[in-house]
Formats: C-alpha cells, sequence, structure tokens
C-alpha cells in the first residue's frame, strides 16, 4: 500500500469521525448510525496504520493489489448500510400507510357521526335541494 494512500486513509477517517461527532452534537444523526460509521473509519485508519493486515488480507483473497481489497472492503461496507437503509425506509413507509389510513378512518367516523348526531341538517338540506330544482323560493 502506498504511503500516499495510507495518508490518504489516515486523513478520510479522521475527517468522518470528526464530521459524524460533530452530527452527533447537532442531533441529526442518531447513535446508532453514528456508531456505525465510527467504527468504519477506525477500520481504514487501523488498515492504514498496519498495512500489513491489508497485504496479509489481499494474499489470502489472492486479490493483485491492496488497495483493491481497501476498496473493496469500503464498496461492501457501503452496500451493507445501504441494504439498512433500505429496509428502515421500507419500515416506515409501512408505518406511514397504517398511520394515513388510521386517520382517514377517524376523519370519516367524525364526518359520520357529526351528521348522525343531527337529522334534522340532513332534512333540511334535502328540502332546500328539492325547492332549488322546482324553482320554489323559501
Amino acid at each position: 500500500m502506498s504511503t500516499q494512500l495510507r495518508i490518504l486513509l489516515i486523513a478520510v477517517s479522521f475527517l468522518t469521525i470528526l464530521f459524524v461527532l460533530k452530527k452527533i452534537r447537532r442531533t441529526q444523526l442518531y447513535i446508532d448510525d453514528a456508531i456505525y460509521w465510527i467504527v468504519c473509519s477506525l477500520l481504514l485508519f487501523v488498515i492504514s496504520l498496519f498495512p500489513q493486515i491489508a497485504i496479509f488480507a489481499a494474499k489470502i483473497l489472492e486479490i493483485e493489489s491492496t488497495a483493491n481489497l481497501v476498496f473493496l472492503v469500503m464498496i461492501f461496507m457501503v452496500l451493507v448500510k445501504l441494504f439498512n437503509v433500505c429496509i428502515d425506509l421500507s419500515v416506515q413507509r409501512s408505518r406511514l400507510n397504517r398511520l394515513v389510513q388510521k386517520l382517514a378512518l377517524m376523519n370519516e367516523s367524525e364526518r359520520v357521526g357529526r351528521h348522525s348526531a343531527d337529522p334534522t341538517d340532513e332534512e333540511e338540506a334535502r328540502t332546500k335541494a328539492r325547492k332549488t330544482r322546482t324553482g320554489k323560493k323559501s
């Protein structure tokens, strides 16, 4: 692994941790998500400090370049996170759909309850409609 790549990984890891901590302080990121990103950053930091780990893993997996292994691991981690985000999104959509349905049922029962509570209003509306159609004035 080249020295430039190692320096880049250290810088990116450090900046990612700072960014995540900033978002936590501003309550813009949940702790569960922050832990994921901090662990990923620490993993990259360790690999950049001890490239022998990446070199050994690349040899075992028969990957020609250690840099390719690092990028492969990073892509895999992002795909795992994307899959988890998709699952969370599906759960939220389902919850939102149920909430909208409950709200619609509550609004409908309120509307029906209002009309059934005062039958004279409904009868008056029918009488006005008949008079309007026949041209009579009240």
